[in-house]
C-alpha cells in the first residue's frame, strides 16, 4: 500500500477532497485495499478491546469509521481520471476528423489521383475500363505490380512526372500529419470508450446523490460532475459529427455502406497511409546542381526519349494486355 499520511488527515482529505494531502495513487491504494463488504462483519466482530491488529489492518478498520469513505473514494478514484481519459478521447475524435480533411482537401492528392485515372484508362483503351470517370481506392496497392523492363512501377513513373512539375516535391506523408495517426487507431474501441466514460459518469455521480452530509467534498464533486455531463455530451456529438463526415469521405471515394472501410475508418486510412508509404520511397532524388567553368562552347544538346510518356504508358499497356 502507498506510503498514507494519518487517519486524521485521510478523514480530512475526504471531507475536503484536498489533493495536497492525499494523491491519487494514494487513493487508489486506499480504495483497492478497503476492507470488502462480506468481511465488515468479521472485522467489526473480532475487534474488540484488547485484540492486537497490524498496523495496516488497524488503519483500514479506522478507514471504515469515516462517513461515506468508500463512496468518496470511489468518486475521487473517477474524479483524478477522468481528465486523462476525456483527453484521450477528444484527441482520437479530433485525429478522425483532421485525417479526412487532410484526404478529402489535399490538392496534391487530387493531382496523383488524376494521374492514376488518366494512365488507367490509358492501359485499358479500347475496352469499357478504358473510359472511366474514377477508380476504387483498391487499385492502389497493386500499381507497384506494374513495371516497364527496367523495374520501374507505375509509382515510379507518376512520381517522376511530379518531380518534373516541382523539383521539391518529397517527403509526400509530411503533408498527411494525422494519417497515418489514424491508420492505428480501433475506432470502434473510441466509441465504446465513451460510452463507458459517460456510463462510469453517470453511476459515480448516483454514488455520491446518495451521501447524505452534504460538505466541501460533496459540493465540489456536485460542480465537476455537472461540468462532466456538459463535456461529454459535448464529445459525444462531436464524435457523431466526426464519423459521418468519415462516412461522407468514403462514399465519395466509392465506398458502400456495406464495404468494410465504410464501418472501419482505420481500415481507409491504412490503404491511403501505404499508399503514401509507396509514393515516399518511389520519388526520385533530388540530384545536386553542378557548376561546370566552361572553357570552350557546349556541344549539341542530345535529346533522350527514354523517359517519354508515350513510349512508357505503349510499354506498360503491352505488357498489362500480354
Amino acid at each position: 500500500m502507498a506510503k498514507m499520511p494519518t487517519i486524521v488527515k485521510v478523514d480530512e482529505a475526504l471531507r475536503k477532497m484536498d489533493n495536497q494531502i492525499m494523491n491519487k495513487a494514494q487513493v487508489d491504494s486506499l480504495l483497492r485495499e478497503y476492507i470488502k463488504d462480506d468481511e465488515v462483519a468479521d472485522y467489526e466482530a473480532l475487534n474488540e478491546p484488547g485484540v492486537q491488529w497490524e498496523k495496516q489492518e488497524e488503519f483500514m478498520i479506522a478507514l471504515l469509521k469515516i462517513s461515506s469513505a468508500k463512496q468518496k473514494l470511489s468518486i475521487w478514484a473517477f474524479i483524478l481520471e477522468y481528465p486523462e481519459n476525456y483527453e484521450s478521447l477528444v484527441a482520437n475524435t479530433k485525429i478522425l476528423k483532421s485525417a479526412c480533411d487532410e484526404i478529402f482537401k489535399n490538392k496534391l492528392l487530387e493531382n496523383i489521383f488524376s494521374y492514376v485515372l488518366t494512365i488507367g484508362n490509358i492501359l485499358n483503351s479500347g475496352s469499357p475500363k478504358g473510359q472511366a470517370d474514377g477508380f476504387s481506392l483498391d487499385i492502389l496497392p497493386k500499381l507497384n505490380s506494374i513495371k516497364d523492363s527496367n523495374g520501374k512501377t507505375v509509382v515510379h513513373f507518376i512520381c517522376s512526372l511530379l518531380k518534373k512539375e516541382d523539383e521539391n516535391f518529397e517527403n509526400i506523408k509530411k503533408n498527411f500529419p494525422t494519417v497515418s495517426e489514424a491508420s492505428k487507431l480501433a475506432f470502434a474501441e473510441v466509441q465504446s470508450g465513451l460510452n463507458k466514460l459517460k456510463k462510469d459518469c453517470r453511476d459515480q455521480n448516483a454514488i455520491l446523490q446518495k451521501i447524505t452530509d452534504k460538505d466541501e467534498f460533496v459540493k465540489k464533486a456536485e460542480q465537476l460532475f455537472e461540468k462532466y455531463s456538459k463535456e461529454l455530451e459535448e464529445a459525444d456529438n462531436k464524435y457523431i459529427e466526426a464519423v459521418k463526415n468519415f462516412q461522407n469521405v468514403v462514399s465519395f471515394y466509392g465506398y458502400g455502406q456495406n464495404d468494410s472501410k465504410y464501418k472501419n475508418p482505420e481500415e481507409f486510412f491504412g490503404l491511403l497511409n501505404e499508399f503514401l508509404s509507396d509514393i515516399d520511397k518511389s520519388i526520385p532524388k533530388t540530384e545536386p546542381k553542378k557548376v561546370f567553368n566552361r572553357k570552350h562552347e557546349v556541344g549539341k544538346k542530345v535529346i533522350e526519349n527514354s523517359n517519354n510518356m508515350d513510349a512508357l504508358l505503349k510499354e506498360l499497356k503491352s505488357r498489362v494486355n500480354t
